[in-house]
């Protein structure tokens, strides 16, 4: 399960537009990667239950952060880069208050106010030696002097700090060819007033602060300062974490959604939401879900209901095929109404309560009386439930009036997981009952009850901040490599850069393997580091094939019996050997057993590494023709469940009976003749064919050792015409050969819905698609993809703390200091930037002043009543000492 996938910056981008794909919810994916008010509305409602209309989002979401109705995909870095710099802002304090107090301990810091009430988030300097570099999920305490040194020494030549005034800004934004915002007096003078917000200003009064690193720092983050780091490590979930225990600082209007902006939260029965997986417990769900299937096919039975008597000799031939067409729809349609009317409310009773939400204590107790019902009772309590007309059956019958081995072994499995269902059952009541605050000071008592869903979002939350972190290092990587190769010269890191991102966007490497990603299972790397969600109806898939492993045990135990049974009465004198019998079945159970274990086991890593595939861009996604297929029918999911459970014992059966065939006719004795002339007949072909072999390897080394190009043309031929003579005889046996190994693999392959067994043009035929599964199989990893990527994860908790925190979170002018963070460190993402003629504002309203700007659109086309958008055309007169900025730009438009 080895492959290759792109690494570096070039994969970083390709996993933003990715998420792109995956945010967008148009009829049409739309190629620049931007996300729509729309996209925005959509994504809250499905994924947390918030109901904001669009118009509310372009009010508050994408006027403060975007700038119009869509967010580009440098806006959204500048989004998903906000926990990033607010912690590494952090990190520069911290390093500036410890260098501090290293050259004059007794002096007072002007940094210890910035790390004030956030000293926990670092050792001491009492403590462990600090390093100078950040730890996985920290950035490195120089990165945002990295990138104030390569804006200042692009834009003005020097990087040595000057003072922050509008000009100095119209040069910089010029630089990076936003030309509007260059012209947008108002934007950067309110981007200056940022700077002097900073309590070091005070003493100096009116004159305008040094832009140096602090100041960059502080105006990166000064109006997203609501987030709070911390919650980062926290057991909650990022809508507990705004909404429910304000972690990300005290909101001035309320502490609830109400608050929010035209924001509505809706009830969405979250706790059978398995898109987004909003329950409490994937154990739970996933043995509810395996228990059910066992009780349907264990205690439900077949009755006389819906037959029609259709072989009644009074009906003609074509009156019993009719008959027999209109018995067949009866039953099935029965069939349908048994797994609806009965599983659907067992369902929807036993997962009462468990979910993420607050719900009270009397649900769970409901859903304890279910799961007792489906579980315990069947195995001490004999019912009938719907007789059938003679009264020697019913539809529902736990007797067990002709009890099997195997039939045992599933009603204790139901009883065991009735245990297992009810134990996690009580844990939600005990976490329902037990006051939060009582929780938050026993620590230890709060980690036993808390959920797996929520321990699983924590580990999204920590590998959002790790992935986050590696982005942008390897950004840095890149402006190294480039200055490392081409020095600090005339030309600006901005051009060195996207020529080294050029350079290195073709770099992959080789990863993965069934080894690697259990290891990373069990090292928790695969949920802490790559933000995996394992989607739920795979795990309960798996329980259920789990179950069919178990299932074959007493199976064996049964036929043995009957084998042993055969030999003890009078039919042992003309029975072959016993061993004859007996080596066969094993062989055939053991061979079932390991591809049953083997199907089992391969979901996980190849669910993984189609992920990481699709992240990295190894499979396609935005600029993909065939991915807008996997955004169709995305309902197709739910046939996941059943088709890995009757796939797994498909294959298994067909491995066991073929094996049981195949050794049979070999240990048969009056088959040694004709299994001796066979293998005798396989050695002269495989000595024949060694012989072709070792013929060739000094062959071609001889004639054809040049890749399409013949050294000696006329041995070669000669050669050429003895293998087609010599071909033509012996590939039927290779025909043949590989017939038998097509069939093989598919008895194997039934089992394997998460990969195609097909290829792309054997798949189809007439433009009907021949095996869907492996298709349906990846809709529901991108629909899990859609809702729990740790990027997205990032924005859905910039979103509600927008709509939480209104006008304190965010505002246009923050945004655009980002803007170009982002644009210094991430060149190659200026292509994705939206021209001003893809996005018009003819009918907004703009503020001449005050907190809110004019959505980046310049006084002079206000005037002219032409509203455009951060254009990237560059414009203007080049800076002092910079007057090939233009050229060189536009010389590298090519390579963005």
């Amino acid at each position: 399960m080895k492959f290759v996938r792109p690494v570096g910056a070039a994969a970083d981008l390709r996993e933003i537009e990715y998420i792109s794909a995956l945010h967008q919810t148009g009829e049409t994916l739309r190629s620049d990667g931007s996300i729509s008010t729309e996209d925005v509305s959509r994504f809250l409602v499905s994924r947390y239950g918030l109901r904001v209309p669009a118009s509310a989002v372009e009010e508050t979401i994408a006027r403060d952060f975007g700038g119009g109705d869509q967010l580009d995909l440098c806006e959204i870095m500048a989004m998903l880069l906000v926990p990033t710099l607010i912690k590494a802002e952090i990190g520069l304090h911290r390093d500036m208050f410890e260098r501090e107090l290293i050259l004059a301990p007794t002096a007072s810091s002007s940094s210890s106010s910035k790390l004030a009430g956030k000293e926990d988030l670092f050792e001491s300097i009492t403590g462990k030696q600090r390093l100078l570099k950040g730890d996985d999920r920290w950035p490195d305490a120089n990165l945002i002097p990295f990138v104030l040194h390569m804006v200042l020494k692009d834009s003005t030549g020097c990087s040595e700090p000057k003072p922050l005034t509008v000009g100095l800004l119209k040069t910089i934004f010029r630089f990076y060819g936003e030309e509007e915002i260059a012209e947008n007096d108002v934007l950067l003078e309110e981007m200056v007033s940022l700077a002097f917000t900073l309590r070091r200003d005070e003493e100096h009064g009116a004159e305008p602060p040094m832009f140096d690193a602090v100041t960059f720092a502080h105006c990166l983050t000064s109006d997203v300062s609501q987030y709070n780091a911390k919650a980062e490590g926290m057991l909650s979930t990022n809508f507990d974490d705004v909404f429910v225990h304000s972690q990300h600082g005290q909101c001035a209007g309320g502490d609830s959604t109400k608050d929010a902006t035209s924001a509505k939260r809706i009830f969405t029965f979250s706790s059978v939401d398995y898109a987004v997986d909003s329950f409490r417990s994937k154990s739970f769900v996933a043995l509810l879900w395996v228990t059910w299937a066992l009780f349907f096919y264990t205690f439900i039975n077949e009755t006389d209901v819906g037959d029609l008597d259709c072989q009644n000799e009074d009906r003609g031939e074509g009156e019993q095929f009719g008959c027999s067409i209109a018995e067949g729809i009866a039953k099935w349609l029965l069939i349908m109404v048994k797994l609806v009317v009965i599983g659907s409310p067992f369902v929807f009773i036993c997962s009462l309560g468990q979910s993420t939400r607050e719900a009270h204590p009397l649900f769970s107790l409901v859903s304890l009386v279910g799961i007792s019902f489906m579980t315990f009772v069947p195995a001490f309590v004999k019912i009938q439930l719907v007789h059938s007309h003679d009264g020697t059956s019913a539809m529902v019958d736990t007797t067990r009036q002709n009890d099997k081995v195997a039939a045992e072994v599933m009603i204790w499995f139901m009883f065991a997981c009735g245990v297992v269902l009810s134990l996690l059952t009580f844990q939600t009541i005990l976490d329902t009952a037990i006051p939060q605050d009582y929780k938050d000071r026993h620590p230890l008592l709060k980690n036993v009850l808390a959920s797996e869903t929520v321990r699983m979002e924590r580990s999204i939350k920590r590998a959002a901040a790790y992935k986050m972190n590696h982005l942008v290092r390897r950004a840095v990587k890149v402006h190294q490599a480039a200055e490392f190769e081409h020095g600090s010269g005339k030309d600006t890191s901005f051009g060195r850069a996207l020529l080294a991102y050029g350079k290195t966007s073709n770099d992959q490497e080789e990863v993965g393997g069934f080894l690697y990603m259990y290891k990373r299972v069990w090292n928790g790397k695969l949920f802490d580091e790559d933000g995996i969600w394992l989607s739920n109806r795979m795990i309960q898939g798996m329980i259920a094939q789990f179950v069919i492993c178990l299932w074959l045990v007493p199976f064996l135990q049964l036929i043995y019996g009957y084998i042993t049974d055969f030999y003890g009465n009078i039919y042992a004198d003309i029975a072959p050997p016993r061993w004859r019998i007996l080596v066969p079945i094993i062989a055939g159970f053991t061979l079932g057993e390991f591809n049953a274990v083997k199907l089992m086991t391969s979901y996980i890593p190849s669910s993984a590494k189609t992920v990481l595939e699709f992240r990295t861009g190894a499979l396609g996604s935005l600029h993909d023709a065939e991915f807008p297929k996997y955004r169709k029918s995305v309902d197709d999911a739910s046939f996941i469940f059943g088709a890995m459970f009757w796939g797994s014992f498909i294959s298994s059966g067909l491995v066991l009976a073929v094996s049981v065939l195949i050794v049979g006719i070999f240990c048969f004795e009056g088959f040694g003749s004709v299994v001796v002339r066979l293998l005798a007949t396989i050695i002269g072909i495989s000595c024949t064919i060694a012989l072709k072999m070792m013929f060739l390897f000094f062959a071609r080394r001889r004639f054809h050792d040049r890749a399409f190009y013949r050294v000696q043309p006329a041995a070669a031929n000669v050669v050429g015409v003895i293998l087609e003579t010599w071909q033509l005889g012996v590939t039927t046996l290779y025909v043949l050969k590989r017939m038998v190994t097509l069939i093989a693999a598919s008895f194997v392959f039934v089992g394997r819905i998460d990969v195609p067994f097909l290829s792309e043009r054997a798949d189809e035929i007439a433009g009907y698609q021949l095996d869907k599964f492996p298709f349906v199989f990846r809709k529901d990893m991108l629909l899990h993809e859609a809702h729990r990527h740790p990027y997205l994860d990032i924005l859905g908790l910039i979103y509600m703390l927008k709509l939480r925190h209104k006008n304190d979170f965010g505002s246009p002018a923050g945004s655009c200091w980002r803007l170009l963070f982002v644009f210094a460190l991430m060149p190659w993402l200026r292509k994705s930037r939206l021209r001003s003629d893809e996005t018009k504002f003819g009918d907004a309203k703009f503020s001449q002043a005050g907190h809110v700007f004019q959505k980046f659109v310049s006084e002079k086309m206000a005037d002219e009543g032409n509203f455009g958008r951060l254009t990237p055309v560059v414009g203007g007169e080049a800076p002092t000492g910079r007057a090939s900025t233009k050229d060189e730009v536009d010389e590298l438009k090519e390579v963005i």
